[in-house]
């Protein structure tokens, strides 16, 4: 007789245990048990979570260095001078971009976009490309979704004549770079009512001010689409304020798409009247983070800012083989995050053991091989020659572990390089492996 194995048994794990206890009188029990372990305790909150439409506007001008950005961008405008738009290679930092690239042309402003590409810079702004945007004749740099931490490259930029502006919601490091403004609501002098914005949902505020001082209206429903896109996909937390921005940019997705998110629908087989923010988590957002991810994001960009049909049908259908590409790629990339994430709790409770080290790293080298390979059926080869460098690279890593265990026996002493260069190296991977591509150009072992 077959037995049967049932599923496991769930097991709750409550946000806030004592949720119950502080409920809204009046309403259905469980339904105010829901809403208080979300911080909905009053009515008027929970008028606010069930029809976001009725929350106030806050006012932009309380984010520090808004003023300034205003004034600097509205003078670049007047003088037409060349504004170069910096942005991430994520859907947050793409859907920034193109936002602020449909807002300020329409006022006459010269824009220049510029995404990294991912594998030869990486992540953030980059020398390079600081002397790059110079040489176009930029003179005023914005960033978005980056910058905040990019003290040496803003300051590049101020010695080579260029103002700049920073629009980031990531972490605020202890010292400020040296731009013009750095417009960012987790800055700790910020009274700005809500701190969780995405950066597209600053870029969209920055857009607001930007049209009121000069004198012009601003049409929402040409933006808001995107700030929901680059806020559901960056996993901002759907309350307040990114709540409104979400469910205003949903409404407008179901009155219509712009040709962009038209052609992904198309794609993706996912009708524009049935748009959800989990449309846009699970089947918009990883077509258009494929393009950074194997390819370049201008592709999603340039998806995003297409005015033509069948340009963005071909662009659509580019993105969507570049998924289907990256889903093929899962069973390395899921076998390395798994594990890395071992290897991370294992080696604080065993940091003498070699053989998980090597292992990771044979892991690795093994996920390399087959992005070589896709590389190479691409014709790629500058990214098939990163490839193999980065794998070159970890054997010369092993090479330096296999020296510092034989070397620093003492397992006192293996513990403090692990836990003070090893945590690094594991978080690293671990998103390495997410992204399914390897290749970072940073020392990755102290000599």
């Amino acid at each position: 007789m077959t037995q049967v194995v049932g599923l496991p048994k769930p097991r709750w794990r409550l946000r806030d245990p004592y949720a119950h206890q502080k409920g809204i009188p009046n309403f259905p029990p469980i339904v105010a048990t829901v809403l208080a372990a979300r911080g909905i305790t009053t009515r008027a909150h929970a008028d606010v979570f069930y029809k976001p439409h009725l929350m106030r506007d806050y006012d932009p001008l309380q984010l520090p260095g808004m003023r300034e950005a205003i004034e600097r961008v509205g003078k670049a405008v007047a003088e037409h001078e060349t504004i170069a738009l910096f942005g991430d290679f994520d859907v947050d930092g793409v859907t920034s971009v193109a936002v602020l690239h449909e807002g300020l042309v329409p006022l006459g402003a010269r824009c220049l976009t510029y995404i990294p590409d991912r594998f030869a810079e990486g992540y953030g702004l980059n020398f390079g490309a600081v002397r790059r945007l110079r040489e176009e004749g930029c003179h005023l740099l914005v960033t978005a979704d980056c910058g905040i931490s990019s003290v040496a490259e803003v300051a590049l930029a101020n010695e080579l004549g260029m103002d700049v502006i920073i629009l980031d919601h990531h972490t605020v490091p202890d010292v400020l770079p040296p731009a013009l403004a750095a417009v960012n609501p987790k800055r700790i002098d910020s009274p700005y009512p809500f701190d969780e914005l995405a950066a597209v949902g600053v870029a969209y505020r920055f857009l607001q001010v930007l049209y009121e001082a000069c004198g012009r209206p601003l049409d929402d429903s040409a933006f808001v689409d995107l700030a929901a896109l680059g806020t559901v996909v960056d996993v901002a937390p759907l309350f307040d304020e990114n709540r409104k921005i979400v469910t205003e940019g949903l409404a407008q997705m179901q009155r219509g798409l712009r040709p962009g998110l038209e052609a992904l629908a198309k794609v993706s087989g996912v009708a524009p009247e049935r748009f959800t923010a989990e449309t846009l988590g699970f089947a918009i957002g990883p077509r258009m983070n494929a393009a950074g991810r194997l390819a370049h994001a201008n592709i999603a960009l340039e998806l995003m800012l297409a005015q033509n049909r069948m340009l963005a049908g071909g662009l659509a259908a580019e993105l969507d083989a570049l998924n289907r590409e990256r889903q093929r790629q899962p069973v390395v990339a899921a076998a390395l995050y798994q594990a890395v994430t071992r290897l991370g709790g294992h080696l604080r409770q065993h940091p003498g053991s070699l053989m998980d080290v090597e292992l990771s790293i044979e892991i690795e080298q093994r996920g390399l091989r087959c992005l070589e390979e896709f590389y190479a059926r691409r014709g790629d080869t500058a990214r098939r020659q990163a490839c193999w460098r980065y794998r070159d690279s970890l054997k010369r890593l092993q090479e330096a572990v296999r020296r510092k265990f034989t070397q620093l026996g003492n397992p006192e002493a293996a513990r403090r390089i692990l836990i003070m260069d090893g945590d690094r190296l594991w978080r690293i991977e671990a998103e390495a492996a997410l992204i399914g591509v390897l290749h970072y150009n940073r020392p990755w072992w102290p000599e």
